[in-house]
Formats: C-alpha cells, sequence, structure tokens
C-alpha cells in the first residue's frame, strides 16, 4: 500500500508539473518574442522621426525655393540675371 501511494503521488505530480512546465516554455517564448518586437518598434520609431524630419525640410520655404533657383533656374522680379556665352 505504501508503494502504491508513494506511485500515485508521484505520476500526481508530474501530471500538475507537465501542464506548468509547458506553460514556463511558452512564457519564456513569448517573452523572447515580445523583446524582439519591442526592439523592432524602436527602429521603426526612429525611422518614422527621420522621415518626418526629412518631409519637414523638404516641405520647408527654404527648401522649395533652394530647388526653385539652382534646378529650375527661377529668379525673383527684382534681380538681374548675368548669363556666359560659354556655358555647355
Amino acid at each position: 500500500m505504501k508503494r502504491f501511494m508513494v506511485f500515485f503521488t508521484l505520476a500526481l505530480l508530474a501530471m500538475f508539473a507537465h501542464p506548468v512546465y509547458t506553460q514556463l516554455l511558452q512564457y519564456n517564448e513569448l517573452t523572447r518574442e515580445e523583446a524582439a518586437l519591442e526592439t523592432e518598434l524602436e527602429k521603426e520609431n526612429e525611422t518614422l522621426d527621420r522621415l518626418k524630419k526629412e518631409k519637414e525640410h523638404y516641405m520647408s520655404d527654404a527648401y522649395v525655393k533652394k530647388i526653385a533657383r539652382e534646378e529650375l533656374g527661377l529668379v525673383y522680379q527684382d534681380e538681374i540675371v548675368f548669363k556666359s556665352e560659354n556655358t555647355r
């Protein structure tokens, strides 16, 4: 009878330990996944901040004026334009 009680106790312990162990493994995996996703989120937020700053720069009046002058050759009404005859 004593042997049976020991076996029964061990079997009962194993029955309860297995789900706990399985959940512990799952918890560890989810914790690692959460850390990886948090790292990815931080990188994406940094990219978003950089892109917002770039957008702000490209939408600024100073940048638009610079591009209009350099790329499109636009001038203000009161400016005098000098052109060289030897331009290629």
